[in-house]
């Protein structure tokens, strides 16, 4: 009835293997069991009963010693199983054996379960497709990213505001290079804040937007106001080709709140230390050589970057991280499994005289 245990199970087998060859084994045989697994569980543990693990029916394999190998001291040297079985002596080798079997089973499981859902993905890949399509808007392809750089960068490079903050044009392709790396993750802060006090507007950044933005994420302060004033002005690069005069009272896009950002790096972490090192030069004192190692423009926003906004990204309701959950072959594949009732769930709170589809903040609130 299977409450035997898998150890008497392979004793059973090696027992019957005997008795039918027995006229064929050599002589110096020791048929012991060195392993017990099926096509389903690469491990069954020897003390553990048949019933629990199989079905009647179910195909075993048990793998059994012909020569007993030895170490240079001429002890056997018995695999995993046959010690978990044999030595409860060595109690400490034998539980080592038992969290790596364990392990080994966990592997396994995991693997079976992603092929699984790698076989299910191919099989639903017209439905993942159909939800590409829906959810199109949100999900932004490496060629979108591409493009929207290339243009932001190019109204960067035509303002001629770059050159003059950074005239090396290698540290320039650098700062290219890490935006279009960071290019999602800087998007998500200039629309969080650039919501902070337009209505819930995403589009354009407010000076008080920008000193939010700059105190939470301790990159400068109150006592940086007037610098951090000029540099506000001073990333207006598209407003010269209009009438508006930049002031506090303007708006920056996200292409100039890029370039703010590069402004604000370098003054933090080259125009300071620098004054810094020049004061204690003027007043005969020593300047450490961490101060000294004052960086490039481009080392200086990637300083920003992991000092000051990854910690603040880290906590921020959406970003990337979610942006990639929500691209997942498998949450596209419960979405479109799911879609009439989330469409019901979203018209339920939408408003009934709703002209354009959409459900406002209030409404998402109320959500």
């Amino acid at each position: 009835h299977g409450t035997n245990t898998f150890k008497w199970l392979a004793d059973a087998a090696a027992y019957r293997y005997v008795r039918q060859t027995k006229h064929t084994l050599p002589r110096s045989s020791s048929l012991v069991p060195r392993d017990v697994y099926n096509a389903d569980c690469p491990f069954f543990h020897p003390d553990d009963k048949i019933k629990d693990h199989v079905d009647d029916g179910s195909s075993i394999t048990v793998e059994l010693y012909t020569e007993l190998p030895l170490d240079d001291y001429g002890i056997p040297k018995l695999s995993h199983w046959a010690t978990i079985a044999f030595r409860h002596s060595e109690q400490e080798r034998r539980q080592k054996c038992i969290d790596e079997k364990k392990q080994e089973v966990n592997d396994f499981n995991d693997n079976r379960e992603r092929e699984r859902r790698e076989r299910q993905i191919e099989i639903e890949r017209p439905k993942i497709s159909e939800m590409r399509k829906i959810l199109a808007d949100q999900l932004i392809s490496d060629a979108e990213i591409e493009r929207t750089v290339n243009e932001e960068w190019a109204q960067i490079k035509d303002s001629g505001v770059l050159g003059h903050i950074v005239p090396d044009e290698s540290q320039q392709e650098e700062i290219r290079s890490f935006l279009h790396q960071k290019f999602l993750e800087l998007s998500d802060l200039f629309k969080f804040y650039s919501a902070v006090n337009s209505g819930g507007g995403t589009h354009t950044l407010e000076f008080i937007e920008l000193n939010k933005f700059l105190t939470e994420t301790s990159i400068l302060g109150e006592e940086h106001s007037s610098a951090i004033l000029r540099i506000f002005i001073d990333s207006h690069i598209s407003a010269k080709k209009s009438k508006v005069k930049p002031s506090i009272h303007t708006e920056i896009q996200r292409h100039e709140f890029f370039v703010a950002l590069i402004m604000i790096s370098i003054f933090r972490y080259i125009s300071i230390p620098k004054k810094e090192i020049a004061r204690l030069k003027r007043q005969g004192q020593h300047v450490s050589a961490e101060l000294r190692n004052v960086p490039t423009a481009p080392g200086a926003l990637e300083l920003v970057f992991n000092t000051n906004l990854k910690p603040v990204l880290a906590k921020m309701p959406a970003g990337s991280k979610m942006r990639n959950a929500i691209a997942s072959k498998e949450v596209l594949l419960l979405f479109h499994d799911n879609l009439d009732a989330l469409r019901a769930c979203f018209d339920s709170f939408k408003d009934s005289e709703s002209k354009d589809g959409l459900i406002r903040l209030n409404e998402f609130s109320s959500f």
